[in-house]
């Protein structure tokens, strides 16, 4: 069995191989395996960080829409858990990534390597491959929207 510690380390490396900090990968798997809302102060103590790289790193996971904030009347700290729209979130991300490399593949198919038939077809078989995953996800994006729309 995979300890915690584990798993939100290799959330850390997961996130880093993806261009992404590794503290936030593991703030990330950290708050995933957290039944409540945690602080600022309770992360960095639980993954052995710094206090401002918890800061910045939460910070970038709310921008990712993968964490959202919460505040309490009364106290004036901060509190982080996984958005209830995250999955959302990561789909919208890996779909505009991957938009982002069809668009280079046309960009391929006005080089002249592209004058190639071989090289042209190489290049269009990505570009229908990458083209169906995300009709595929935008698909599973819209279920999701609507089992959350659903479950309100």
């Amino acid at each position: 069995m995979m300890s915690d510690e584990q798993f939100v380390e290799l959330m850390g490396q997961l996130f880093e191989r993806d261009g992404v900090t590794r503290i936030a990968g593991r703030i990330f798997g950290r708050l995933l395996l957290s039944p409540d809302a945690m602080g600022l102060d309770e992360l960095a103590s639980s993954l052995q960080v710094s206090k401002g790289s918890v800061s910045t790193n939460t910070r970038l996971l709310e921008r990712m829409g993968l964490t959202e904030r919460l505040t309490y009347p009364g106290d004036r700290k901060d509190y982080y858990q996984i958005s209830q729209a995250g999955h959302e979130s990561w789909l919208e991300m890996r779909m505009r990534r991957i938009q982002a490399t069809r668009s280079l593949l046309s960009q391929g198919l006005a080089t002249p390597s592209a004058e190639d038939p071989r090289i042209r077809e190489r290049l269009q078989g990505f570009d229908s491959f990458f083209e169906s995953l995300i009709e595929v996800m935008a698909r599973a994006r819209d279920a999701l929207r609507r089992d959350r729309g659903a479950a309100s």
